[in-house]
């Protein structure tokens, strides 16, 4: 195929526009198109359905949050996105304030110009929700950020394309270490691009590999 973005533009257009918008008769067909967008752009940072109503209110559309939370359930439903919500004991923060990737890097990459980081984040993403139970996946955000953590499997995840600049390697192993702390995680990994090493920090082992080994 010699043009693939256009092709899966238009797979991404008839989800959203066929499967979801005609089907279950959306008022607002552009608004649900605005709201897939600002999810791509936003696909590695918890992104609650306030914040959501009003980016889609600020582009002229008249929708409450109800209305927002019933577009990404359909979203969901019919596999564009998947949600991964905050490991909290309180109900509203995990349901309202949840992370949401895209079910497959070639939909997600249709709406990015850099897409590095959000690419290998989504992709890990995707082959922790198809390898583990379901809600057994969570993101760790209270006093420390650790984009995916699995207390069924005593496991933490930190994604990062490279650990070459000194502050993002700090960043990502002091975050690590403070949640095994925290949790008495056993099993805490850096999925990287295709850097890989084990490093000892803080009484803690941390294994950095590379996207493509921890696929296998």
């Amino acid at each position: 195929m010699q043009d693939k973005r256009e092709w899966i533009n238009g797979l991404v257009q008839k989800v959203l526009l066929g499967d979801i918008a005609a089907r279950l008769d959306i008022r607002s067909p552009a608004g649900l198109t605005l709201l897939a967008g600002k999810l791509a752009e936003s696909v590695m940072q918890p992104t609650g359905q306030t914040r959501l109503t009003n980016i889609l209110k600020t582009g002229g559309f008249n929708i409450n949050r109800n209305t927002v939370a019933d577009y990404l359930f359909y979203m969901e439903a019919a596999f564009l996105i998947f949600t991964v919500p905050n490991f909290s004991d309180s109900l509203a923060t995990r349901s309202f304030n949840e992370k949401h990737y895209f079910s497959d890097n070639g939909l997600l990459n249709n709406y990015l110009f850099d897409p590095k980081a959000k690419l290998l984040e989504n992709l890990t993403a995707i082959h922790l929700k198809n390898t583990l139970p379901e809600h057994a996946l969570f993101y760790y955000r209270k006093n420390v950020e650790v984009d995916f953590f699995v207390p069924s499997e005593s496991m933490a995840v930190q994604v990062s394309y490279s650990l070459a600049d000194d502050a993002t390697r700090n960043r990502e192993t002091k975050a690590l270490c403070k949640l095994a702390k925290a949790f008495s995680v056993e099993k805490l990994l850096i999925v990287t691009l295709d850097e890989e090493e084990t490093i000892q920090q803080d009484g803690h082992t941390i294994q950095v590999v590379p996207i493509w080994k921890w696929l296998l």
